[in-house]
């Protein structure tokens, strides 16, 4: 019996790992496309201006350290 739930528990533990694997990559690229959106807006709004901004630049440079991490 014993023998029974280690069996079954090491299975469960096994799929609940695929399961989080998983979702953590899902995760992954859902927050990847939202910070590449909001990197593109930002290059969009700093094409428009006409001198750099400091604030824009500093975003930008915000996201790509996220993004690298």
């Amino acid at each position: 019996m014993l023998k029974a739930i280690e069996i079954e528990f090491k299975t469960k533990k096994f799929l609940i790992n695929k399961w989080v694997v998983l979702i953590n990559r899902q995760t992954n690229e859902f927050i990847t496309r939202i910070l590449d959106k909001g990197l593109h807006k930002l290059y969009g709004i700093q094409q428009k201006n006409k001198k750099p901004d400091r604030n824009i630049i500093n975003m930008q440079q915000l996201i790509m350290t996220i993004i690298e991490c």
